[in-house]
């Protein structure tokens, strides 16, 4: 009866397990326990946001703005999911109003930077990420995202700079393959992007999970090779892989 540990269960189930039948089960049954936990519902709207179920992420954002109306977290993944769902104006928006609000906040200028890549800003992007940067200098997933930006806006060696940086910590610590693979697709070179995306599918990496539905891989996803690593992450979504909106 314990709603905390249903909610750590369904993380594992679902960034590791890519099983999410098994993780939305112990999401609702956390919720069934203790239906004021705003961590739950948060992280239930993440979930469905990276499955493409825009419409039930919003719901679930929703709920758990009404029990933490101000936390920062949750009012940032508001735009995390409207990013996902390509709605870039209104998350970069809802950024901008937030920003207002806490300027450090490090997640913020985070999704700055993914906003304005998908909306090929890439000037504002590597801008965005460089603030991020500042704030969360470990972060490797700023770091890969600053990366593909700069690659796509034609600083290869810039890019080239910090993709090495990444290998180099990947001796020394865990450096997820997604985010390498990121970098490889910026630089419009598929073969070592594909090449890293299947060693995160051995690694049973947890990021991947976002291959359903961020927008920097989606020029892969007629790639069988994408695809296979797709239908493995998350068999019954392979459907919404490239960003739909079924809210199913």
């Amino acid at each position: 009866t314990l709603a905390e540990a249903h909610t750590a269960l369904a993380y594992v189930q679902f960034y590791y397990d890519w099983d999410w039948p098994a993780a939305s089960k112990s999401l609702r049954t956390a919720i069934a326990h203790n239906p004021g936990d705003a961590t739950t519902h948060h992280r239930y709207a993440v979930c469905l946001g990276l499955l493409g179920q825009f419409d039930d992420a919003h719901a679930a954002l929703g709920r758990a703005l009404r029990l933490e109306p101000t936390s920062p977290m949750i009012l940032a993944d508001r735009a995390l999911v409207l990013f996902l769902q390509k709605s870039y104006h209104e998350a970069e928006e809802l950024c901008a109003d937030l920003a207002r609000i806490d300027p450090e906040f490090a997640p913020i200028n985070y999704y700055r930077g993914l906003i304005a890549v998908a909306d090929n800003r890439l000037a504002d992007a590597v801008r965005w990420y460089r603030n991020a940067r500042d704030r969360f200098p470990e972060s490797t997933a700023i770091r890969a995202s600053m990366a593909h930006a700069l690659a796509r806006l034609g600083k290869v060696d810039a890019a080239g700079v910090l993709l090495d940086e990444l290998v180099a910590e990947s001796q020394r610590s865990y450096v997820s393959p997604y985010l390498v693979s990121l970098v490889w697709a910026g630089m419009d070179q598929p073969a070592e992007a594909l090449d890293w995306l299947e060693r995160a599918q051995e690694e049973r990496c947890e990021t991947l999970v976002w291959i359903l539905t961020d927008p920097r891989l989606q020029h892969l996803a007629k790639e069988p090779r994408f695809r296979r690593v797709a239908q493995a992450v998350m068999p019954q979504s392979s459907r919404r892989v490239g960003g739909g909106q079924d809210s199913g």
